[in-house]
């Protein structure tokens, strides 16, 4: 029990420096988003850029979860789409958002090899 212990310990001290990893990717793919395009039929709020969320790792049980997101809370105040749509157009260069796109896609090709490189740094 000591040791299952132990190793659940490290194994959540794997799992959040891959979670931290994985957050600093995806603020920085958001970030990116503003690099391209001028837009002149709307304003930019930089909310986007500002919704990457993490939530630390924690164990349930025998497993340990952390999740990083883009928070659609946030309710725009233009147009008819709702924040998951405005969100998903941004991604995917739809509607007339200007903008580098692709901002999680690009996020979620790294995250096992982020993942996997926090655990072989722990057991090897």
């Amino acid at each position: 029990k000591e040791l299952e212990q132990m190793l659940m310990n490290v194994m959540q001290q794997g799992v959040e420096a891959a979670n931290q990893a994985v957050y600093k990717d995806l603020t920085d793919n958001l970030a990116r988003f503003y690099t391209k395009g001028s837009p002149k039929m709307y304003e930019r709020t930089g909310q986007l850029g500002m919704a990457g969320r993490s939530e630390n790792a924690e164990r349930h049980g025998n497993e340990v979860v952390a999740s990083t997101y883009i928070d659609d809370t946030y309710q725009y105040t233009t147009g008819t789409h709702s924040t998951p749509e405005i969100i998903s157009d941004a991604e995917n260069h739809k509607a007339g958002i200007l903008g580098e796109g692709h901002f999680w896609s690009d996020t979620e090709k790294n995250i096992q090899n982020h993942l996997d490189t926090e655990i072989k740094k722990r057991f090897g």
